[in-house]
């Protein structure tokens, strides 16, 4: 481990405007070295990215934005930057439509390294309207499939009580 420990934070896929002074101040606490990986915002999500450069340690990503089965998905080919980077933590959304936090996240817990999800908790989600039998099947294995990977993570920064309620 590291004399400062290093965190890889790869949430959202960009740094909206309302976050980037959160970043600030995280990036200001002496004794850990953060380091937020950010692109362009989702199309048509309607968040606002603010511009680098930024007053915290960043690293670009060029996010990829695909559709699968009516939804879309989003590569961040971030996983050798992360995983051999020297980062002793991660912090990940839980958003399974940032596929690459998935493999993160496993490869993280195989080498005994904590990762942390931040969201809203495992309720609603990007994949939970049903659309007929194979929409609420899949919602359901979907829905239990997150619970395991809430289960596999050292710990869950969520953003409300109705949140913490859901973990």
């Amino acid at each position: 481990m590291n004399a400062i420990p290093r965190v890889a934070i790869l949430h959202q896929g960009c740094v909206p405007n309302y976050r980037e002074a959160f970043f600030r101040r995280l990036g200001a606490i002496r004794g850990r070295d953060y380091v937020v990986f950010h692109g362009e915002p989702e199309p048509g999500s309607g968040v606002v990215a603010a511009r680098p450069p930024y007053a915290f340690k960043s690293e670009s990503v060029r996010n990829r934005f695909m559709r699968v089965l009516g939804r879309r998905l989003v590569y961040q080919p971030v996983f050798r930057r992360i995983a051999f980077g020297g980062y002793d933590a991660l912090v990940i959304g839980h958003e399974v439509k940032y596929f690459m936090n998935l493999a993160l996240l496993f490869w993280f817990r195989l080498l005994g390294k904590p990762v942390l999800f931040w969201g809203f908790g495992t309720g609603q989600d990007f994949w939970d309207q049903e659309r007929g039998p194979f929409g609420r099947l899949f919602t359901r294995l979907l829905r239990g499939a997150k619970q395991m990977l809430v289960r596999s993570a050292s710990g869950y920064l969520a953003y409300t009580e109705s949140g913490v309620a859901t973990i």
